[in-house]
C-alpha cells in the first residue's frame, strides 16, 4: 500500500511518521522528529499536512478507506451469505499480515491517542458487524435473533487479531478465520455448518 502516490515528501512524512509514532507513541512524536525522520523541513510538512493530528488523521483515512475496500470487495464477491463472509474474513487477514505496521499504527496507537481519531476505527467494527449481522437473512425470522450477536463477534475478531499485533513483527491472522468463521455462523446456520467451517481450508489465492 502506497500512502502517498506521486508526492515523495508525502510519502516519506507519512512513513517517518508511522515509524516513529510505532517507536515512541502519538503523543511523544513531535513535528519537529516527523520532519527529521524524513528528511524534510518544516515548511514542506505544513504545505501538506495543517499539523500532527491532520497527518495521523490522513493516513488513518487513506488505510481504513483502502481496508473497507478490499474487504467489502471480498465480501460482495459471493451471492452467497457464508462465503461472502469467509472471503471477507481472509481479506482483512491478509491486509493484516501484509501491513502490519499500518495496522498496528491505526488500530492500536491511534485508538490509544484519543477520540479524535475513533470514528474510522469505529467504522471498521462496525462495517465488520453489518457483514456479520447479514446471516439474519438466512433465518426463517431475521428478528429471532438481536445485532448484539454479531456485535459480539466483531468484536471477538478485533480483540483477537489485536493481540496478535502486540510484540510481534509477522502475525498469522489467517489462523483465526475458521475459529471465527464457525463463531459467526453458528447463530444463523446452526452446529453443523460451525463445525464445517472449523475444517474449511483458507482460498487459494490468499497468498503470503
Amino acid at each position: 500500500m502506497r500512502l502517498a502516490a506521486r508526492d515523495a515528501a508525502r510519502e516519506r512524512i507519512c512513513e517517518a511518521m508511522i515509524d516513529l509514532v510505532l517507536e515512541h507513541g502519538y503523543e511523544r512524536t513531535s513535528i519537529e522528529l516527523v520532519c527529521e525522520r524524513a528528511g524534510i523541513e518544516l515548511q514542506e510538512f505544513e504545505s501538506r499536512f495543517a499539523g500532527k493530528a491532520d497527518c495521523a488523521g490522513q493516513i488513518l483515512d487513506w488505510w481504513s478507506d483502502e481496508y473497507l475496500r478490499q474487504v467489502w470487495s471480498a465480501y460482495r464477491s459471493h451471492d452467497d451469505w457464508r462465503d461472502g463472509l469467509r472471503a471477507a474474513g481472509y481479506a482483512s487477514a491478509r491486509v493484516f499480515e501484509r501491513h502490519t505496521r499500518e495496522v498496528r499504527f491505526c488500530l492500536v496507537e491511534m485508538t490509544r491517542a484519543g477520540n479524535v481519531h475513533q470514528a474510522k476505527v469505529e467504522l471498521i467494527v462496525r462495517s465488520t458487524v453489518e457483514m456479520i449481522d447479514g446471516g439474519r437473512q438466512q433465518l426463517d425470522d431475521p428478528d429471532s435473533i438481536s445485532r448484539s450477536t454479531a456485535e459480539w463477534v466483531a468484536g471477538s475478531f478485533m480483540e483477537m487479531a489485536l493481540k496478535r499485533l502486540a510484540g510481534t513483527t509477522e502475525i498469522q491472522v489467517r489462523e483465526l478465520v475458521p475459529e471465527l468463521m464457525s463463531t459467526a455462523v453458528r447463530p444463523y446456520l446452526g452446529p453443523e455448518t460451525a463445525l464445517q467451517e472449523l475444517h474449511r481450508p483458507p482460498p487459494e489465492d490468499l497468498g503470503g
